[in-house]
């Protein structure tokens, strides 16, 4: 070392630096990122930019995916970036609005790195990089799973897979790929096929012997484990993966395996090993600013709190939940708000600089030809830019128009989606507030008045939950609210999906936010009656269908069991529910049969809707 520092000759010092830091261990990272920053330094001094930028992208994405401190990558990646347009080289530049989409997309920014990355695309197709290609849409679609778009992330993946096998000699970027289909099938709720993928991961990563991707597979099999109801699968796996962080020693892994075994704990009833867990991720996602994990584990520790009868504390972290909620919102918009700003301002001056090109050209168009001739090509030129400075004036005036109609339209939608988002919490507010109450009453009828009515609540804010999400603002795509919905009803009443045999057949119409209230309240009462009364006993022969048909002039909307039945008669006049269906079907104009033969069937025929 002493001999390499005296020595003059940088590429000398360049070609140690590199050789030595290959001989690091992965848990020296910080001793790694030293050997980085010095060889950089060298690349600085030899005055050769291309490799000082390639190093300062490194570094950035080092800090970003290893050293996880996300405001020093963000430092050295808008340095890199920069270096990489001045050059005009291409490999750079799409490495370099990789790695920045990248770091946006783990401090949660989602728009904005979805930005970088569909702009690193381009340059990665013209260098015909399969591999960097791939990279690229495995990030896209990890930003769409973090929007809720399961299906588009599915769709990129999927591209990147076959990219990935016509490579043929890359296991651990097929491994990839695997995780990455496992995470979107998981957000589609399509638990199964989830872990298929995540454990044939999990088998290529033992093999080839990488940590932290071992580490990353088992929170995934953890995770699809604790959704299909195995919990001790999930929880032997989350505590392989909290094994592995003295190897890896990446914080990200450790906080999700910590608050998974906290999730797989409370379904367990163990609320002491719960809140234990969950405080501990909570420590690490705020040490390391994971937003995140920081809102699940303030749910967790509510619920936990909730079930000891802790309703004061309960309430209290389930408040920090919601502000962290909000706060990952507003980032967000404030965040896009300032890249529109930037791409106006950008486009104000090229339209200047393109104007004063137009009026150059024309002056160089004059010519020292007879004086007629040019007299009249002054003349001709005068009355052109007149007509272009006329023309350009009125272009700019209706097209800054049209950019602050485009501004304050986004404006609106950005408040009329933090408003949705703000009736949404209220609602939560209240459907929490309602099941404290429900805990607390002892009379078992008023309590099961009470959370009847937080199921109606929270049919209602499920409403503004996806119109928050979803870029309409004004319709409710029907076949994903009905199954969301019934999947909170069996949640509720802690129903067991495979003694139910659940057939849906729904037609995926877009109707108005009146309509589908009306309707999901509607729902929200035919089922809840069916879990509370047509079964005398859990078992696979209990069956409810559900269809949703558009029939041109009219909806059909049929839920049918084959339980006990009732005599609508005897029970008309007492039952809230019934008339609360009747009413809302009222307002829905709609045509209602009871049908208590076989079973109960409701048959419904909705005239008055609206399809936006």
């Amino acid at each position: 070392m002493k001999l390499i520092e005296q020595t003059n000759s940088i590429d000398l010092k360049i070609s140690y630096y590199k050789a030595y830091s290959k001989l690091i261990t992965r848990k020296e990272k910080h001793k790694y990122l030293k050997y980085l920053l010095i060889t950089r330094d060298l690349y600085a001094q030899k005055n050769d930019l291309k490799e000082y930028c390639d190093y300062t992208q490194h570094i950035g994405w080092f800090y970003t995916v290893k050293i996880e401190e996300l405001d020093s990558a963000k430092v050295f990646l808008e340095e890199g970036l920069k270096i990489a347009q001045r050059l005009n080289d291409t490999m750079l530049i799409g490495k370099g609005l990789t790695y920045t989409g990248l770091m946006y997309q783990r401090k949660g920014f989602n728009k904005l790195a979805m930005s970088y990355l569909l702009k690193s695309l381009p340059y990665k197709e013209a260098l015909g990089e399969l591999n960097r290609i791939a990279f690229s849409y495995n990030l896209i679609g990890e930003v769409y799973i973090s929007q809720q778009h399961y299906e588009k992330s599915l769709n990129f993946h999927f591209k990147a897979l076959e990219l990935r096998e016509k490579l043929g000699n890359n296991g651990f970027h097929i491994a990839n790929s695997y995780v990455n289909i496992s995470r979107g099938y998981y957000g589609d709720k399509k638990y199964s096929l989830a872990l298929d993928y995540a454990l044939k991961a999990l088998e290529i990563y033992e093999e080839i012997g990488t940590g932290h991707n071992i580490s990353r597979s088992h929170n995934l099999v953890g995770n699809a484990y604790l959704k299909l109801g195995e919990v001790d699968e999930s929880i032997e796996n989350y505590k392989k993966s909290v094994k592995l962080y003295e190897e890896i020693k990446i914080n990200f892994l450790k906080i999700e395996a910590l608050s998974g075994l906290a999730e797989a704990y409370l379904k367990k009833g163990n609320l002491n090993k719960a809140e234990v867990y969950a405080l501990q991720s909570l420590k690490l996602a705020e040490q390391h600013t994971y937003a995140d994990i920081r809102k699940n584990s303030y749910l967790i520790l509510s619920e936990v709190k909730n079930s000891a009868k802790d309703y004061k504390n309960s309430l209290v972290y389930y408040k920090k939940y919601i502000i962290a909620k909000d706060s990952i919102t507003n980032a967000n918009s404030a965040i896009k708000i300032a890249e529109m700003e930037r791409l106006y301002r950008i486009e104000k001056k090229e339209n200047e600089i393109a104007a004063l090109a137009i009026k150059n050209s024309k002056q160089l168009q004059l010519t020292e030809e007879k004086k007629y001739e040019r007299n009249v090509a002054v003349m001709v030129s005068l009355v052109v830019l007149c007509l272009s400075i006329l023309l350009y004036f009125f272009y700019k005036k209706t097209k800054q128009k049209n950019q602050m109609l485009a501004m304050a339209l986004e404006d609106r939608n950005i408040l009329l989606k933090e408003t949705h988002h703000r009736i949404k919490n209220s609602f939560q507010l209240v459907s929490s507030l309602l099941f404290l109450q429900a805990e607390n009453i002892e009379d078992e009828k008023a309590a099961m008045a009470v959370k009847d009515g937080q199921n109606r609540v929270k049919s209602m804010a499920l409403i503004h939950q996806k119109l928050y999400q979803k870029d309409n603002l004004i319709g409710i795509s029907t076949k994903e609210y009905i199954e969301e919905l019934i999947n909170d009803i069996f949640e509720t009443y802690k129903i067991n999906k495979k003694k139910i045999n659940l057939k849906l057949d729904i037609d995926n119409l877009v109707l108005d936010v009146e309509n589908v209230m009306a309707i999901g309240l509607i729902l929200n009462e035919l089922i809840t009656n069916i879990i509370k009364h047509a079964f005398v006993a859990e078992n696979n022969l209990n069956e409810i269908k559900i269809n949703f048909k558009n029939k041109k002039e009219y909806i059909e909307l049929i839920v049918k069991d084959n339980g006990v039945g009732f005599a609508i008669q005897e029970i008309e006049e007492k039952s809230f529910g019934i008339k609360l269906i009747k009413s809302l079907a009222k307002k829905l104009k709609a045509e209602t049969q009871f049908n208590t033969t076989n079973g109960t069937e409701v048959k419904m025929k909705i005239y008055n809707y609206k399809t936006v």
